[in-house]
């Protein structure tokens, strides 16, 4: 059996900064409370290594943020953007 290997902190610090990056760029930046939870979470995760998978609603922007922070190696972190009308 293999032991479980974790990503360091410069590798989950590297995934938070590519998500947020896409995030920027779709204009989903701090001015939204809902990217300003999902940071609270990012930080954890960089910091600590606390994986959380969940979701967020981005009000205003018909938005729910879907995301995987995973603390191991053989698994992406993720994040996805579900439209819905009601957010």
């Amino acid at each position: 059996m293999e032991d479980t290997k974790y990503k360091d902190r410069n590798e989950r610090k590297r995934e938070i900064v590519e998500i947020m990056q896409k995030l920027s760029d779709f204009g989903l930046t701090y001015q939204y409370e809902g990217i300003k939870k999902f940071n609270k979470h990012a930080i954890l995760f960089v910091n600590e290594g606390l994986g959380w998978s969940g979701s967020i609603k981005i009000k205003g922007t018909k938005r729910i943020l879907i995301a995987s922070l995973s603390p191991l190696i053989r698994c992406e972190s993720a994040i996805t953007l579900k439209y819905d009308e009601t957010v």
